[in-house]
């Protein structure tokens, strides 16, 4: 009786994943995939192995370059991110889970904790030398959300 139900059990486990991967393939060949795929393009950007991201934010620059926001508190630049070799470029760091990432005015606006953070490059080598906070203090014990970010983002700039 075990037995039986030890191969029912199988049985089921391999039609479910037969069913959810052919519901994939209809996904991804079907005439809606195709018309999105015209106006929304994934671009897989090859991030290097001793580069650690946890994304918590993405913001294009100017200079068409991308920044990323990571929980590990840093900020990337990545250059070329298009390319087949982008080159990353470590703007800044030691800031504390950081979430979200907006850029304007040649500077980056993103979420630390309880703050909202401005990062700009006043001499332009690349590192970021600058830091203004807008929100330090205003929120007592409330740990920041993407929300948040974006909201505050709206109001500051």
């Amino acid at each position: 009786m075990k037995i039986i139900n030890k191969t029912i059990v199988i049985i089921a486990v391999l039609l479910v994943n037969q069913f959810g991967f052919s519901q994939k393939d209809k996904m991804l060949n079907s005439d809606q995939a195709k018309k999105e795929a015209e106006y929304y393009k994934i671009v897989d950007v090859p991030i290097p192995n001793d580069i650690k991201l946890e994304v918590g934010g993405l913001a294009l620059t100017d200079k068409n370059q991308l920044g990323v926001s990571t929980r590990r508190g840093e900020v990337w630049l990545v250059n070329n991110p298009y390319s087949k070799t982008p080159v990353f470029n470590r703007f800044a760091h030691g800031m504390h889970e950081t979430l979200g990432l907006a850029y304007k005015d040649n500077g980056f606006y993103l979420a630390q904790r309880g703050e909202l953070t401005r990062l700009e490059d006043k001499n332009n080598d690349g590192v970021a030398i600058y830091t203004k906070r807008f929100t330090h203090g205003h929120f007592p014990g409330i740990i920041m959300n993407i929300h948040m970010v974006q909201s505050l983002t709206k109001t500051v700039i």
